[in-house]
């Protein structure tokens, strides 16, 4: 994660390294929430969701200054791959 810009919450944005470089996730919600902090990552494997592919569940924290709607607090998902 990084601020972009200091003591201002809605700069919080997610990075995606490899060890050699970072670039910016690019995260959409329903009101295009802007601010994401304290990411989380687990891995599932098929036998715990109970299908055929494996999935990320992705958590951050979306901070009341950067959000839309009442998307503040913590944000939740999966993806599949």
């Amino acid at each position: 994660e990084v601020q972009k810009e200091l003591d201002n919450w809605s700069s919080w944005r997610l990075l995606l390294g490899d060890g050699i470089g970072f670039t910016e996730v690019s995260v959409r919600t329903p009101a295009l929430s802007s601010s994401f902090a304290n990411p989380g990552v687990a891995t599932l494997s098929s036998q715990d969701i109970g299908a055929n592919t494996s999935s990320f569940i992705i958590t951050s924290f979306v901070p009341s200054e950067g959000s839309w709607g009442n998307e503040a607090g913590e944000l939740v998902y999966r993806v599949e791959v």
